[in-house]
């Protein structure tokens, strides 16, 4: 058996348009999300905005978020010169959300950088989205953010991602 590679193409191969028909999902799971709020009958579910919401939500959101993180990241670890360069097209500044490192020491949080933000995803334990209004994983609609948490070093972090910053940080990048 002979081992065989694309010469043209570095890093795991994928289909030209994938990271920008991920992002457009995010991006309309997000926007439509209050329009199928608005449309619910009720909140006990049974129609097809409230089951639309409820079982593909929160599940697609986490599904692209680590699979664009995967495919970004390793695309970043091959070639950082151009994840880089590619980044300063935004012409500003490039944090897409904040990291508090220690949640004991919740005071202190920083600029959460487009690279880390996909190792949050990567090596998050829980997703939280924000909805507008609490208490329920199924009622209201998102608003653009998600937070995740993890451990790291024994210290416990939450990482807040602002979803349309980080769409156009990554839009940039593939």
């Amino acid at each position: 058996m002979t081992e065989i590679g694309n010469p043209w193409v570095q890093g795991h191969p994928r289909e030209e348009q994938l990271v920008s028909r991920e992002i457009y999902r995010l991006l309309t799971i997000f926007a439509s999300s209050e329009a199928l709020e608005k449309r619910r009958k009720s909140q006990d579910g049974g129609c097809v905005y409230s089951w639309s919401t409820e079982c593909f939500e929160y599940t697609e959101i986490g599904r692209i978020l680590v699979t664009l993180s995967a495919m970004l990241r390793n695309d970043w670890d091959a070639y950082p010169w151009r994840s880089e360069q590619n980044l300063t097209t935004i012409g500003q500044d490039t944090s897409v959300g904040f990291l508090i490192p220690d949640l004991d020491d919740a005071a202190t949080s920083t600029p959460l950088a487009v690279r880390e933000s996909f190792n949050k995803i990567l090596h998050s334990e829980k997703l939280h989205l924000d909805r507008s209004e609490g208490g329920d994983l199924t009622r209201g609609y998102l608003l653009p953010r998600v937070h995740l948490y993890g451990m790291h070093h024994g210290r416990r972090w939450k990482a807040s991602i602002d979803i349309f910053r980080w769409a156009e940080a990554v839009h940039v990048l593939s």
